[in-house]
């Protein structure tokens, strides 16, 4: 068969259309999922944390109620609490590529022009072909590997949507059983008696506050002076001795 037989064109067409699929798989493969995969990684993350953040306020609020259950309820409290740190872990862990993202060019992209330039040299008629022939190759090389890290960290991630769900599975188990098991009656006594013991506590140990006293009403006037006394006044001049000379002022009789 001669060489005018074969339909190089339709092949060189059938080539460019296969490296433009390839192209548009490896930058899902490396830029969309990859993105997706980190922002799910990122949602389990806060989600756990805010697991732990829940679990650690109920526990600190109810110890008693939680300490004083029974070993299953215990033990539910304790697995959720376990399971979630898991979560929180296995998240920190899945959120970089673990394996890797492998590049089209080996080591760079010079390799296919130098490829190329080889073919020249050839006096190789062919050359177009060979270079779509050759990226095709690298590139679907490369998806395959990023294929790889991404089903890997998808396994992850689905590891701890699984987690996570039984942990909040078993923290409500945990819950009913604590409600089941509580008699809630007696808690709310015991807390009306501690209250009253506390309220008379701080009542001893407050001193009394004396009442107010308040001043007795006054006429707002000014008082008089009084009576000076019940006998007349001693009335002296300047030329005796004050000491010597009396002058009583009786009604009906002259001054002396």
């Amino acid at each position: 068969m001669n060489e005018i037989d074969y339909n190089y064109k339709e092949y060189e067409k059938s080539l460019e259309r296969i490296l433009n699929l390839t192209e548009k798989d490896y930058w899902v493969q490396y830029v969309d999922i990859n993105r997706n995969q980190v922002d799910v990684a990122k949602t389990y993350l806060w989600i756990s944390a805010a697991l732990l953040g829940a679990y650690t306020a109920v526990f600190t609020g109810y110890t008693n109620l939680v300490v004083n259950s029974n070993l299953c309820t215990i033990v539910l409290a304790a697995l959720s609490f376990l399971l979630s740190i898991i979560a929180f872990g296995v998240c920190l862990y899945s959120i970089p590529a673990r394996k890797g993202y492998m590049s089209i060019a080996n080591p760079s992209w010079g390799e296919f022009s130098k490829k190329s330039y080889d073919l020249l040299t050839d006096k190789n008629k062919q050359i177009y072909i060979e270079t779509l022939t050759l990226l095709i190759d690298r590139i679907d090389l490369s998806v395959c590997h990023n294929l790889k890290t991404n089903n890997s960290r998808a396994k992850l991630l689905r590891f701890t949507s699984w987690i996570l769900v039984l942990s909040f599975l078993l923290a409500i188990a945990c819950s009913i059983s604590i409600i089941s098991n509580t008699d809630f009656s007696d808690i709310k006594t015991k807390t009306m008696k501690e209250n009253i013991m506390e309220n008379e506590n701080t009542t001893a140990d407050t001193p009394s506050t004396p009442a107010p006293q308040v001043a007795p009403e006054k006429p707002n006037v000014t008082p008089p002076a009084g009576p000076i006394g019940s006998l007349p006044p001693n009335y002296t001049t300047h030329g005796l001795d004050p000491s010597k000379v009396t002058v009583r002022v009786t009604e009906g009789q002259d001054k002396k």
